[in-house]
């Protein structure tokens, strides 16, 4: 079903590997988390309509209407945006301007100015 696809809930292998993670870098100092950084990206849609949904819902409730809620998203215009925290501050928000970000985009328009230095 389209949700399926949509959702990128963590299966069951990749929970077990976020939580041998989390155990393996508990007992971290903070001098140690200071060379880490989290990041994440976001697409946003500009248009009202994309006539793709995402669904969101609870785990085991997939056919129960109550906890699902539609949301446009994704399709057409729109654009992508890119940003970094860790413990001595943040990026700033990065816009990809048009265009497909591909692995040369993302390493010169990513990598090389926040993550290298």
């Amino acid at each position: 079903m389209q949700e399926d696809q949509l959702c990128a809930f963590p299966n069951g292998r990749q929970r077990r590997n976020r939580l041998c993670w989390a155990r393996e870098h508990v007992s971290w100092t903070q001098q140690q988390w200071a060379s880490v950084q989290f990041t994440d990206e976001s697409r946003f849609t500009m248009e009202s309509d994309s006539g793709r949904l995402l669904i969101w819902r609870e785990q085991r409730t997939r056919y129960h209407q109550s906890n699902t809620l539609e949301r446009h998203s994704y399709r057409g215009g729109g654009i992508l945006v890119w940003a970094g925290i860790s413990l001595g501050g943040h990026t700033d928000l990065h816009v990809f301007h048009g265009g497909t970000v591909t692995g040369l985009r993302y390493r010169d328009e990513i990598l090389d100015p926040y993550v290298r230095p």
